[in-house]
C-alpha cells in the first residue's frame, strides 16, 4: 500500500530486490558472535535479559531518552563499542528495527561531530538504573568514561534477526527485504561497521 492505494509488485520488482540484498549479504556481514540460544516460548524480553546475564552486554531493551531506543544491548572490548539491536522474525516490522537504528546512528553522528551528549548521558543515567541483566555501569562505571568511549572508539552494530527461514532471501516479506537492503546501505555510507547474525 502506496499512500491509501494498493500496489501489485511483479517478479522483476522482487527479483531485483533479491539480488540487491543478496549482494550486501556477504560472509563478511555475518557473525555468530552471540551464543545465547533463543529458548522455545520466550520472547525478545527474555532473550535480551538472557544474553545481557550470559555475555555481558549492557541492557538497554526499552531504555528511551527522548523516546529513542539507542540499541537492545551493548558490549565494549576497549577499542570497539558493539551495539545490539534483535528482531523476532524478519517482517514488516523491520520497519520500525530500520528506523531505530537510523535514530540511534544519528545520536552517535550528533556526538561525534557536533560535541552533544545530551541524549548519551541521559541514556547512561536512565541505563544505570536498570535492574535487567547486566547493567552499564559494570562496563562504564562513570557517565563521562560513557560519553568519551562513544565519543571516540570505533562504534559497530549488530542486527541479530530470528527468522522463520535460515535464507533471508526465502523469506516472503518484501518491507523486510527493502528495510535491511536501506540499513546495510545506509550505514555503509555513514562508515559505520554492520554486522547482521541470524539467531537460533
Amino acid at each position: 500500500m502506496f499512500y491509501g492505494e494498493y500496489y501489485r509488485l511483479n517478479s522483476s520488482y522482487n527479483e531485483r530486490l533479491n539480488v540487491s540484498l543478496s549482494g550486501k549479504l556477504h560472509k563478511d556481514i555475518s557473525t555468530t558472535e552471540i551464543s545465547t540460544k533463543w529458548s522455545d516460548g520466550k520472547d525478545e524480553d527474555d532473550f535480551n535479559k538472557n544474553t545481557s546475564i550470559n555475555e555481558e552486554y549492557a541492557h538497554l531493551h526499552k531504555i528511551k531518552p527522548d523516546y529513542i531506543e539507542f540499541g537492545d544491548l551493548l558490549k565494549y572490548d576497549g577499542n570497539t563499542i558493539t551495539v545490539v539491536h534483535v528482531k523476532d522474525g524478519f517482517d514488516g516490522d523491520m520497519r520500525i528495527l530500520d528506523r531505530q537504528v537510523e535514530l540511534s546512528i544519528a545520536k552517535i553522528m550528533d556526538l561525534k561531530h557536533n560535541n552533544n551528549d545530551s541524549y548519551m548521558r541521559q541514556l547512561y543515567y536512565n541505563a544505570s538504573a536498570c535492574t535487567v541483566g547486566t547493567n552499564i555501569t559494570k562496563i562504564f562505571p562513570t557517565v563521562d568514561e560513557f560519553v568519551d568511549s562513544m565519543k571516540n572508539k570505533q562504534i559497530r552494530y549488530i542486527i541479530a534477526i530470528r527468522p522463520t527461514k535460515d535464507n533471508l532471501l526465502e523469506c516472503q516479506s518484501n518491507i523486510a527485504k527493502h528495510c535491511l537492503n536501506a540499513m546495510i546501505y545506509r550505514c555503509f555510507n555513514q562508515g559505520v561497521s554492520l554486522n547482521i547474525q541470524l539467531l537460533k
